[in-house]
């Protein structure tokens, strides 16, 4: 794990560092709730909140994803926390009313005589002076307040931790489903009529080519061997011959 990615919200964290990263973010709370106090407790938390944004910030840049959405973790959860905190704060000062209350012998099990004695000016004056001149109540009140904002706050980051730490990436999931479907259906799809269409034509084309030479080859030997034009001359020269002796026979007896 790059410690880095705990405070650069410019890189890119894994599953795992982003995990571990929250569950020591988480340990190191407690502990600043525990141990510190005043202003020392106040820049604590805001380098928790800085941190906490850091770790989703480079969570959703590992899945190639835009930054804008890590905020919004870190915004509801301090909102929920502020709630988490009055709820603790009120607990912490019923608790310490009831205290005072029993110290000046009213009977907190009648919950009407208690509900009067709250609502007198006197009551509430006296309390809010018992409280300064005992800082041990006073912290009490704080450290109530301070475990139920803690758990508000990490309940809200636990619930989208677990989303942003199943997020794929928003490139790699679809490059994934496309390279595994082009090689099995298209390349198929396209060598089957390829391999098909010459095999068809090939005996199509050769048939006539073959049997048309074949059928024109007798055509032309026939007038080839039959020459009547040529032997007609040579029966019909003696018939020319004759009627020409015959003109001179009849020419001679005239003379």
């Amino acid at each position: 794990m790059n410690p880095l990615v705990l405070f650069v919200p410019s890189l890119r964290a894994s599953t795992a560092a982003f995990v571990l990263g929250l569950i020591l973010l988480a340990v190191l709370d407690y502990f600043r709730i525990t141990l510190l106090d005043g202003s020392v407790a106040l820049l604590g938390m805001a380098l928790v909140w800085y941190v906490t944004f850091c770790l989703f910030a480079n969570r959703r840049r590992h899945a190639s994803r835009g930054m804008g959405l890590a905020f919004l973790p870190v915004i509801l959860a301090i909102v929920v926390k502020g709630i988490g905190s009055a709820v603790g704060f009120g607990l912490g000062s019923w608790n310490l009313m009831l205290e005072f209350a029993e110290e000046n012998g009213i009977d907190t099990s009648d919950m009407q005589e208690f509900s009067e004695s709250v609502n007198d000016p006197g009551f509430q004056s006296g309390f809010e002076e018992w409280m300064v001149s005992n800082p041990e109540a006073a912290e009490t009140m704080l450290a109530a307040a301070a475990l139920p904002s803690y758990i508000a706050f990490w309940a809200v980051i636990a619930l989208f931790a677990v989303w942003f730490a199943t997020m794929r990436s928003a490139g790699g999931t679809v490059d994934t489903a496309a390279t595994a479907q082009t090689p099995l259906y298209p390349p198929a799809a396209e060598e089957t009529p390829a391999e098909e269409a010459p095999a068809e034509d090939t005996p199509a084309e050769d048939t006539p080519a073959e049997e048309a030479p074949a059928e024109d080859t007798p055509a032309e030997d026939t007038p080839a061997e039959e020459v009547p034009t040529e032997e007609a001359p040579a029966e019909d020269a003696p018939a020319e011959d004759a009627s020409a002796s015959d003109s001179e026979d009849e020419k001679k007896p005239e003379a």
